[in-house]
């Protein structure tokens, strides 16, 4: 049970997490993302060397799913909606390579970081100098020379993340990564068969009718396969006990996450222009002091955040004042909630703006239930299962077959619902 329960919070947390990342977009909204199922997966652990590393594998989490930010999908979505088989394959296999991508990037971080021991570190520069230089070739070689474009005219930055993808993959076989390796091939795989069901939900719930942000749904299935996928991979892994202190890297990594994050996300997404325009369109009295109140509200909430993250790692970090799940579950349900209040300041709900937002509501719900939980299912009952090997190319191989052929199945499904739906994109 408690095994199922895990992987059931982790899912529901990344799709907590992918939905909301929706009204932020980009690197940055995936990167509140890719935190919260780090947090996640950490707390559920209940490990005191992790808990005592918390900030900086939650930073190295966060910044590996928001890689895969940089990749447009827009019209790749358009193809699922469409009426042609051709056409609606090619898009639902296409969404499951940039979930691919997305989860090999950020699962194999968070994996290299609860693999690192003091007899075993990674070289950090090396690694990403690697990613770099093979994201930067394999995007001149695949779109300028061979001219292979998944999703023209949008940009064609799912090939530099293939590149950084083979560069992180080829680093953790070679120097022994195994476990981390583990996760990241889990949690592309969860999160690659993730978007391509999220697509077809979106196209059966839009072509029945019933009005709902099935985009969203479409976000939230992606984030919950690709959360089950990784929790699978970390508990049914055996890891080595890492009691390396770092406090510099700590702080680091605090600030980053309590702090960094949600201050990017502010700047990026919290614009006077975009909230004038939608009070003018609601008939707002003071357009204008609307959308100057906003950023004051979300900083707010960022200062809660920050100081409250501070004061609670140096009261309780390194004591044995909370169980070591305890204590990580706490900066879950801050940055949680935290996210929460950023997408209804976005929206507009505070206010009444955009009519129900039906989508709004059910986020309060999620976050409660993974609470519920875990609090009365799973505190301090971490379940560990497995060994430290990696499973044969064959088996990969038969997983990835699976999907094709499910994935397939879906569209044959899809194009029969149908005639045809907005937003529908045809390639061939």
């Amino acid at each position: 049970m408690n095994r199922k329960m895990m992987m059931l919070i982790a899912g529901l947390t990344l799709g907590l997490g992918w939905a909301l990342r929706g009204h932020f977009g980009h690197q940055w909204g995936a990167s509140w993302a890719g935190m919260l199922l780090s947090l996640a997966i950490l707390a559920m652990a209940n490990r005191a060397d992790w808990t005592a590393r918390m900030p900086i594998l939650a930073a190295l989490g966060t910044l590996g799913w928001s890689v895969g930010g940089t990749m447009s999908y827009g019209i790749i979505v358009g193809y699922g909606r469409g009426d042609s088989f051709p056409d609606v394959y090619y898009g639902l296999v296409m969404l499951s390579v940039v979930g691919f991508l997305w989860g090999a990037i950020g699962g194999g971080f968070l994996g290299l970081g609860l693999e690192t021991t003091g007899e075993k570190r990674p070289d950090w520069v090396s690694l990403i100098t690697r990613m770099a230089a093979c994201a930067w070739i394999f995007y001149g070689v695949i779109v300028g020379v061979l001219e292979l474009k998944m999703t023209p005219p949008r940009s064609e930055a799912w090939a530099g993340c293939l590149g950084a993808a083979v560069a992180l993959t080829h680093y953790l076989y070679r120097n022994g990564y195994f476990r981390a390796l583990r996760v990241a091939l889990y949690s592309a795989l969860g999160s690659g068969f993730g978007f391509a069901l999220g697509n077809f939900l979106q196209t059966a719930g839009g072509s029945a009718g019933i009005s709902f942000n099935w985009w969203n749904v479409m976000e939230f299935t992606l984030g919950f396969c690709g959360g089950m996928a990784a929790a699978w991979a970390v508990y049914s892994t055996e890891w080595p006990e890492n009691d390396v202190k770092n406090p510099v890297g700590n702080w680091t990594g605090l600030i980053l996450i309590m702090f960094g994050i949600p201050a990017i996300n502010l700047m990026m997404t919290f614009k006077l222009e975009k909230f004038a325009e939608a009070a003018e369109k609601a008939g707002f009295a003071d357009p204008a002091g609307y959308a100057h109140l906003q950023p004051l509200l979300g900083g707010a909430v960022i200062a809660v955040l920050t100081l409250a993250g501070i004061l609670i790692w140096k009261v309780f970090s390194g004591g044995n004042k909370l169980r070591p799940g305890s204590l990580v579950f706490i900066f879950l349900c801050l940055q949680m909630f935290g996210y929460i209040l950023f997408s209804h300041l976005i929206k507009g709900f505070f206010w009444g703006f955009g009519g129900l937002q039906l989508e709004q509501y059910l986020y309060w719900p999620i976050a409660i239930a993974v609470v519920a939980v875990w609090f009365f299912l799973l505190r301090g009952k971490a379940v560990f299962f497995g060994s430290i090997g990696l499973e044969p190319l064959r088996y990969w191989s038969k997983i990835v077959v699976f999907i094709l052929i499910v994935v397939m199945v879906l569209a044959f499904i899809s194009i029969n619902l149908h005639d045809g739906l907005t937003g529908a994109q045809y390639r061939f």
